[in-house]
């Protein structure tokens, strides 16, 4: 059986590789960062909303 040079094989018959940059574990601790981030962002905001003296414009009432 004669083998077929890869060059000749054409792109859409060809096996992707799937390359592997980091690992689960670093993955998993990346998603985990972003959601804790997202978090305090939002209860920072809520905290800054809700004090009245962080206000300013015409709807400050102190």
């Amino acid at each position: 059986m004669a083998s077929i040079p890869s060059a000749s094989v054409p792109r859409s018959l060809a096996v992707p590789r799937v390359v592997v940059r980091h690992s689960a574990l670093v993955r998993v601790c990346h998603w985990v960062n972003a959601l804790c981030f997202l978090i305090l962002l939002m209860s920072g905001l809520q905290i800054f909303n809700a004090h009245s003296s962080l206000s300013w414009g015409a709807a400050t009432d102190f």
